[in-house]
């Protein structure tokens, strides 16, 4: 039986994704060693090119992580 999605706590992360997925997409696009890669990954994980392009680019700023 599958986990119901888990909500990811991020409010610049689309819905559909669970914190697990997106954990799952960050690593396997962490570990591509090509751009063609990168778009088979986000291919399989069903996001469409420019479902993310409104999202801030950048550092993070995470409490105690010094970016501003």
């Amino acid at each position: 039986m599958d986990d119901p999605p888990e909500e990811s706590g991020n409010p610049h992360v689309p819905a559909p994704f669970s914190q697990r997925e997106i954990n799952s997409l960050l690593l396997a696009v962490g570990l591509a060693r090509s751009e063609s890669e990168i778009k088979e990954i986000l291919d399989v994980h069903g996001v469409t090119p420019g479902e993310f392009d409104d999202l801030p680019r950048g550092p993070l700023d995470l409490p105690g992580s010094g970016a501003s």
